[in-house]
């Protein structure tokens, strides 16, 4: 991945595609799931390419996904350089997959599309041509972070509020802090109907996670009231769980954990901060990461059905929660 990491298309390698994210999904979705990742090596030996997916069998069932947890952004990860050449990688690639999910009687194979907020052509004539799959528009937001930021003004005040009143930031989460951090996170997700991770997800991250992995807590008077695990890539920081108590939520000390988290990012010659997708563009977490001056790039789900119509619609939306509960299978408005 590091290679990949030194391409044209670097941008795009996430901390989602290391070995560390990998093994913790292995770890946490444990029964019934297997690592998929496909690669293309040159003659020499050299990795040209690479498409991260995961294999889920439930239920008598099996599904096949860019990466679980709807999303995040994967897809070819490969040189850009040469349009023709990441196309012919591509294709093979997407092929490969799909041929292995038919393999295992799965009822999709579905890929997200790489994260690119350089706008470079990816094109991949699997998707484009050969697969003819139902395709899910999506939206995810980016922050240039590879100069010195001057915050809007409004996010300035909510930083200099939070440590007047006394907020301090903490680098990492020890074990003893993950059930103070997952009881923030989990009401959180509850408040505003978010899908919830599993508990192992933060443990296993902060204890194995290494140099992909940043994460901190928000302090006053020594109690966590914020907390913020970011993954990193060779180029890209993605927001990966942010979390606040909401009896302190008037501090905004996720504002000043975002700060620190995108300085370190920066000094650690990180070029892009990756907000993710929100749900609704109305919403007020969309409006926050605006205000960060967070831009606009547009990636797609494409789902290629292995199995008729009729069958998912017998199985249906409640069906496929509860048998991939982290797993975009099959769109539920196509099930009505």
């Amino acid at each position: 991945m590091d290679a990949l990491g030194g391409s044209t298309a670097s941008a795009s390698v996430l901390g989602y595609h290391y070995p560390e994210n990998r093994d913790m999904l292995l770890r946490v979705l444990s029964k019934g799931t297997e690592a998929c990742f496909i690669g293309a090596w040159s003659a020499d030996g050299e990795l040209q390419a690479v498409l991260p997916g995961m294999l889920h069998r439930a239920g008598g069932r099996a599904c096949y996904n860019s990466l679980p947890f709807f999303g995040p952004n994967a897809g070819v990860l490969a040189s850009a350089e040469d349009p023709a050449r990441y196309a012919g990688l591509a294709r093979a690639l997407t092929l490969a997959a799909v041929e292995l999910a038919r393999g295992e009687q799965a009822l999709s194979a579905v890929f997200y599309s790489p994260f690119n907020p350089e706008g470079l052509p990816l094109p991949n004539p699997a998707l484009d041509e050969d697969l003819k799959p139902l395709r899910v528009p999506r939206t995810t937001l980016f922050t240039s972070i590879g100069a010195e930021a001057e915050w809007a003004a409004d996010i300035r005040y909510d930083i200099r509020k939070a440590e007047k009143a006394g907020v301090t930031v903490q680098e990492g989460i020890a074990a003893d802090a993950v059930g103070r951090v997952y009881e923030i996170y989990a009401k959180n997700c509850a408040d505003f109907g978010i899908p919830l991770k599993p508990r192992e997800c933060i443990e296993h991250l902060c204890r194995f996670g290494g140099k992909r992995v940043a994460a901190y807590t928000a302090r006053l008077e020594g109690e966590i009231i914020a907390a913020l695990i970011v993954l990193r890539g060779p180029r890209t920081a993605s927001y990966y769980l942010p979390c606040g108590d909401s009896k302190h939520r008037a501090l905004q000390a996720g504002s000043v954990l975002i700060e620190r988290a995108v300085r370190d990012a920066r000094d650690a010659g990180l070029t892009y901060w990756n907000w993710e997708a929100s749900p609704d563009k109305e919403g007020g977490v969309y409006r926050f990461k605006r205000k960060w001056g967070a831009q606009e790039s547009g990636y797609e789900v494409s789902v290629v059905p292995l199995v008729d119509d009729g069958v998912l619609k017998e199985i249906g939306s409640k069906g496929l929660a509860d048998d991939f509960p982290f797993y975009f299978v099959y769109p539920y408005a196509a099930l009505q």
